[in-house]
């Protein structure tokens, strides 16, 4: 299975080459052709989406009675109350498990461990039900209508990470769009009172509240899926391409740890305009990229994410971009 990861040091001026090595007239001239064409019009850069995940990632779900972090009435009353154990705080002598939020986000999943799901660090995961776009290739599809409820309360999650503390580097929110919860600062501050690091995964729809929580996050996973004059085709939504890459901009003037990531399969705009999306992003400033090779599983009926000769083509594009200046840069295939 092929995964590259390559880390450079950052560069003022990066080099761009040309040659295609047979890949569709070659990244290299594109990228190269499309900076030209910003530079001659003086474009400015865009100031303004649950990824795929690495096929290999060690992704360990913990396995709890009653639900993924339920315990069961009788349990959850021996933690404290009446003959019960001292409660126990989180640092700002909130109880754990004691949300502050009035309306409670609709925690949809978890995983109690993941490796992968922010590169780096051992992290848990809340999956938020609800999303605005309907992408082509999305492989969480139960978790886009909104009116669906939740099926973990959420003061069971605080309490599950109330009890990882100390095994834990921090908390991602996914989904789903999980930006597009009203609750999700106050579900933020939950986290943090327990001492734990707070990612997040977006899709960027909803830039004003991506703009509210950005101060306290610690790392942002930006899906960009197109071009934003492509994004209705992959999204199924008119004006989708604006807001996330104004999401973009947020993201990089806010100084924050992040990855921007863009998902390809056969026939798609993202394959097809790749070397344009990657000039648009080193223009924009960006230095951390991930190119990942979509799967069927999960998928709506009929979506076809391989063809004869894809995997090849997809590890062609990724060995282009990974000469293209990113200081970072991986490669996730789907296998």
């Amino acid at each position: 299975m092929m995964k590259t990861t390559t880390t450079r040091p950052a560069a003022v001026a990066p080099s761009l080459p040309g040659g295609g090595d047979g890949v569709s007239r070659g990244l290299g001239a594109v990228v190269d052709e499309a900076c030209r064409a910003v530079v001659r019009s003086e474009e400015a850069p865009p100031d303004g989406s649950g990824a795929v995940a690495p096929a290999d990632c060690a992704s360990l779900a913990e396995t709890l009675p009653s639900s993924p972090v339920g315990e069961g009435a009788a349990a959850r009353a021996d933690r404290g109350g009446p003959g019960g154990r001292r409660e126990e705080r989180a640092p700002d002598g909130r109880a754990v498990g004691a949300p502050s939020c009035a309306t409670a986000p609709p925690v949809a999943g978890l995983t109690g461990m993941s490796t992968c799901d922010w590169p780096g660090h051992l992290a848990a995961t809340v999956f938020l039900q609800g999303c605005p776009w309907n992408c082509t290739y999305c492989h969480n599809r139960d978790l886009i209508d909104p009116r669906a409820p939740g099926v973990l309360e959420w003061s069971d999650v605080l309490a599950f990470l109330g009890r990882r503390r100390g095994l834990l580097d921090g908390l991602v929110f996914s989904g789903g769009e999980p930006t597009r919860t009203a609750a999700l600062p106050e579900a933020i501050s939950d986290v943090r009172a327990l001492g734990l690091a707070v990612g997040l995964h977006t899709s960027g729809a909803f830039p004003s509240r991506l703009a509210q929580v950005l101060g306290d996050l610690r790392w942002v996973g930006l899906d960009i899926k197109a071009l934003p004059e492509d994004y209705q085709a992959v999204v199924g939504r008119p004006g989708a391409g604006e807001r996330a890459w104004r999401s973009l901009g947020l993201v990089l003037e806010s100084g924050v740890d992040y990855e921007v990531r863009t998902t390809i399969h056969p026939g798609s705009a993202a394959t097809d305009r790749l070397g344009e999306i990657v000039a648009r992003l080193l223009a924009a400033g960006v230095r951390t990229f991930a190119l990942q090779q979509a799967r069927e599983i999960g998928t709506r009926e009929g979506f076809r994410a391989d063809e004869p000769g894809w995997d090849d083509r997809f590890r062609a594009l990724a060995a282009e971009v990974d000469t293209l200046g990113f200081d970072r840069f991986e490669a996730r295939p789907a296998r």
